[in-house]
């Protein structure tokens, strides 16, 4: 299903001096009503949300009402919450209990900054001169799938990106998988979920991103001085957009070095292939454009389009956004005082 343009939909009732309001939306065919009626989303936030935003009906999810058990894994505050089962979809987004609405915030936030980020880069690329898009190809990169690709459409697939690594943890740390979603990566069991809803071909496309330990990795080339990179100017914003940002934004270095010490599954070649085409493209783009890439990212204004989402994950729970998301009230103290 192509993704057509539609109106930008209702005004967000907060102050226009402290949210950037510009927003471009997309009807993607996706059946929302269908999803809400499914999953029984009562809200009338998150139920707003969702018509404004439809990928994120693949974030909902049913679960069970009862806690099979306690744990402090996933939780930067090491305080033990109850283990709340996943029993369909992905269950990061319309969740009713306050303790499982505390389990998954990072994640979910994690999804919003790099989608925001995906948006910021996404529109640098498509205001490039036509002697600065030579350059890029040049230096071995193809626009190839980017020209076809608006950054609305970008941003809402990053917003879903990870819709399966509930399913994923609960699978490898408590030994739990209700939902029978086979799959041997997050990205495996993130592409299956996606052909189940019939997701718009665009986001099919995409959810190799999702996988790039496995699947993009072994599409990386030589470059210069044993450097690698990815070819596809697509793969290498997706991929930069998401490893420099975890609740905020995250210089290459330092979250690579993060992921030597929690991620010890993943190979350690595949490591520096990985963070070597991640800077190989932040290199090229600070080159051709005399920018300072991440120094950019860190100093994007806040969308209204963010706040709201964020703000409809809470409204379910009655969780306070300055308790869950307490990055991005760090990184926009500006928006402190906004209603919750």
């Amino acid at each position: 299903m192509t993704a057509q343009l539609i109106d930008n939909g209702p005004a967000i009732n907060l102050p226009l001096e402290a949210l950037i309001t510009t927003d471009t939306r997309f009807n993607y065919g996706i059946p929302v009503n269908l999803f809400i009626d499914r999953f029984g989303v009562n809200n009338p936030g998150v139920r707003e949300v969702l018509k404004l935003h439809p990928p994120l009906v693949y974030m909902l999810g049913r679960v069970s009402g009862e806690s099979s058990g306690t744990t402090d894994r996933l939780q930067p505050d090491k305080v033990s919450r109850p283990i709340y089962s996943l029993l369909e979809g992905s269950g990061m987004f319309g969740l009713e209990n306050p303790d499982d609405a505390r389990r998954w915030p990072g994640i979910f936030g994690h999804g919003l900054g790099t989608a925001r980020q995906a948006w910021f880069v996404f529109n640098l690329f498509k205001q490039l001169t036509p002697q600065q898009r030579a350059a890029f190809e040049q230096a071995g990169f193809s626009f190839e799938e980017c020209d076809d690709l608006e950054p609305g459409v970008v941003r809402d697939f990053m917003m879903i990106d990870h819709l399966s690594r509930r399913i994923w943890d609960e699978r490898r740390s408590d030994g739990v998988n209700i939902t029978g979603l086979s799959g041997e990566s997050p990205g495996e069991m993130a592409r299956n979920l996606l052909f189940k809803y019939k997701a718009p071909v665009e986001f099919l496309n995409l959810i190799r991103i999702e996988d790039h330990v496995h699947q993009l990795a072994e599409r990386a080339i030589d470059g210069e001085e044993g450097s690698k990179y990815f070819p596809f100017i697509v793969d290498a914003i997706l991929t930069y957009v998401d490893w420099t940002f975890e609740r905020s934004p995250i210089e290459l270095k330092s979250r690579f070095a993060r992921l030597r010490e929690y991620r010890k599954d993943i190979p350690g070649e595949i490591l520096k292939t990985l963070e070597s085409c991640g800077t190989t493209f932040e290199s090229t783009v600070n080159s051709i454009l005399g920018i300072d890439l991440f120094a950019e990212l860190k100093n994007i204004p806040p969308y209204a389009w963010e706040y709201r989402i964020r703000q409809a994950y809470c409204a379910p729970s009655g969780v306070k956004m300055q308790e869950v998301f307490p990055e991005y009230f760090a990184q926009y103290p500006q928006l402190l005082n906004l209603p919750e």
